[in-house]
């Protein structure tokens, strides 16, 4: 019998969690997660075509994402409107 497959959230939390490189898996996915968010905020969604997901919507998780990771990381670095 073959191993249920895991949810996303059970996926990036084992690969955080349990890596022979130990605390630096975690590290490297937040960077992972950290520039792939950058890289899609950078784009306006005209630039970003997409034919599964609306680009409007990529863009605007890619700008919530970045936000709440420079809460979370750089809290100095967080402009409050």
């Amino acid at each position: 019998m073959s191993t249920p497959r895991k949810t996303n959230i059970e996926m990036v939390a084992d690969l955080m969690a349990v890596s022979p490189c130990g605390a630096l898996a975690e590290a490297f996915i937040v960077e992972a997660i950290r520039y792939y968010s950058e890289q899609v905020a950078k784009q306006t969604p005209e630039e970003k075509p997409s034919a599964l997901i609306s680009p409007v919507a990529w863009h605007g998780i890619a700008v919530d994402i970045q936000q709440r990771l420079k809460e979370n990381y750089e809290p100095s670095l967080v402009i409050v409107p």
